[in-house]
């Protein structure tokens, strides 16, 4: 897969450099051009380089004519673009006329892109791109010479490559709305790389902050940056992004993506209680109406999370040393009971973000699975509230184990159910024993901060990675 960039506000020596945007795109199975530039440069550097006759597929990011310029010198091409392209648009700056930004006219055939569509084998047009960061991805940009009308360019779109490559023209929309957008409508493609324009040429401290930490979570690895990002903005990212390649390409370069591998995680295999399911105000209130209705001292409600992820005798075992083993079956039947009298005045909910992750692995092709430590007749009616039934491909529970964790068993025989070997799988879980469950059973861990215990108990107790977010349990999954 390459990318060869025709026009650019830079070039190699020979080239023809202007303010403008042009990439030739070939995905191995097709090629298209991205955008036009501002003018003569594009026919001009295409001879110069011996490409030539170029692709009759266009896809335009938006109708600004920096974008847009060389229409003029292309025939036969079919245009794809999103609604509005054609519009007449100016920029106005304090003490200077109205520029004039406006697509030239052209009788290319165009095509608008409402939604998702693939122009060549593996290359997808965006259409157009909600906008919900609140990122400041404009200008001094209007409909009118006047300055009525402002344009927020609602015509801007991207372009994703099957291979997990976007490629961006100004990203007026934004790079969080535009990944956003792309996790949506295409889960299984996870963007590795970006190539083109971000727009940051005059962004604030804080908008460079916050886009540092999305890509950061994103799992992104390679940026080759270009027009309108802006240079302190490249040295930034630099900085907050040591591990994620950047590259600043010019006309004349060659970009080379490498194809997307298969995941090489396998199987991901998820505690439920504080990892996917939010159920620690549950479990701690009916552990503490349990007690109370049995006479029993009372624990804080630390002491009681604290127990989350052990068997439930095991747990009350815990929080009261001592007790007689047949006091201990009679806080289980108790608990049972008041849980399910309040399961729906405290009907437990996955946490945000955990559906969309789990669609995302699995559209990537990994197995998905659970290993809890409830028992299965509690556990399936939760996972049916909460739309998730259906979702794993093996779920093992603590009364389907001899062994409950820390020790190996249950996520041994998730793996003999699947069929995976513990190289290709994950353990992914909130508590310290899922961490030594996972360890104990030879596979890599994850710990989640978003549930019941801290980051330093996760790695001391050996959580291979700790995630922060559901975008960093992906990026520990897939490559």
């Amino acid at each position: 897969m390459t990318i060869t960039v025709l026009v650019e506000n830079e070039a190699r020596p020979g080239l023809a450099a202007e303010h403008g945007l042009s990439l030739l795109v070939d995905t191995g199975a097709g090629r298209l051009l991205f955008d036009t530039g501002a003018g003569s440069a594009l026919a001009r550097n295409a001879a110069a380089l011996g490409i030539g006759p170029l692709p009759e597929t266009v896809v335009l990011s938006h109708g600004h004519n920096d974008h847009t310029g060389g229409l003029p010198s292309l025939s036969k091409s079919t245009v794809y673009a999103a609604p509005g392209v054609r519009r007449p648009r100016f920029s106005l700056h304090p003490g200077k006329p109205p520029h004039d930004l406006s697509m030239p006219s052209t009788d290319l055939r165009i095509v608008e892109v409402l939604d998702f569509l693939e122009v060549v084998p593996g290359a997808f047009a965006t259409g157009p791109i909600p906008r919900r960061s609140g990122e400041d991805a404009g200008g001094p940009f209007f409909f009118d010479r006047e300055g009525r009308e402002p344009d927020a360019i609602p015509d801007e779109q991207a372009l994703l490559l099957a291979g997990g490559v976007l490629v961006q023209g100004c990203c007026h929309a934004g790079i969080v709305n535009t990944l956003e957008r792309c996790r949506e409508r295409r889960p299984d493609i996870p963007v590795r790389a970006i190539v083109g324009g971000l727009h940051l040429l005059r962004a604030s401290q804080d908008r460079l902050e916050r886009t540092a930490d999305y890509l950061r979570r994103s799992g992104v690895r390679e940026l080759h940056l270009m027009h309108c990002t802006g240079a302190a903005a490249v040295d930034y990212l630099r900085a907050a992004l040591p591990d994620c390649r950047i590259e600043t390409p010019r006309a004349g370069d060659v970009i080379e993506l490498p194809e997307r591998s298969a995941p090489k995680t396998r199987l991901a295999i998820f505690d439920f209680d504080g990892t996917l399911g939010d159920t620690r105000r549950n479990i701690v209130l009916t552990m503490g109406d349990t007690m109370r209705e049995l006479g029993l001292p009372a624990a804080d409600a630390d002491a009681c999370a604290a127990t989350i992820g052990l068997r439930l005798k095991d747990g009350f075992a815990r929080l009261l040393p001592g007790v007689p083993d047949e006091t201990l079956d009679r806080c289980v039947s108790v608990y049972r009971r008041i849980f399910d009298e309040k399961k729906k005045e405290l009907a437990p909910r996955p946490f945000p973000g955990a559906a969309g992750m789990l669609s995302r692995l699995r559209a990537a092709g990994v197995r998905l699975a659970i290993a809890s430590s409830r028992s299965s007749f509690t556990l399936a009616p939760l996972l049916r509230d909460m739309g998730l039934d259906g979702t794993f491909d093996a779920i093992v529970c603590g009364d389907g184990v001899e062994n409950p964790k820390p020790a190996p068993d249950a996520v041994l025989e998730v793996l003999r159910r699947t069929d995976v070997p513990a190289a290709g799988a994950l353990v992914v879980g909130d508590m310290p024993v899922d961490i030594e469950m996972g360890r104990a059973a030879g596979v890599r861990t994850c710990g989640v901060l978003w549930g019941n215990a801290t980051r330093e108990q996760l790695a001391a107790a050996g959580a291979d990675v700790i995630a922060a977010s559901m975008d960093d349990i992906v990026a520990a999954v897939l490559p």
